[in-house]
């Protein structure tokens, strides 16, 4: 028996977009408080869906207090 995987790649149409950054900031308080921030953003874009599109957005905060003993 022959097989032949020359169209395997003819397959799958894999065609995806992502944008995904973030930004983190801190902020001394005193010697021994600090405070933090961040945000991060992910956009990805399912060009061409196969099973079901997995296009999205994602917004994530986070906030951070940290003291120094």
């Amino acid at each position: 028996m022959i097989e032949d995987f020359s169209q395997t790649q003819t397959y799958s149409d894999l065609d995806v977009q992502q944008i995904d950054g973030s930004l983190n900031a801190k902020y001394l308080v005193s010697d021994s408080i600090w405070v933090r921030g961040a945000y991060h953003y992910i956009d990805y874009a399912d060009d061409a869906p196969y099973l079901y599109d997995t296009t999205g957005r994602n917004h994530l905060f986070t906030a951070a207090l940290g003291w120094i003993f």
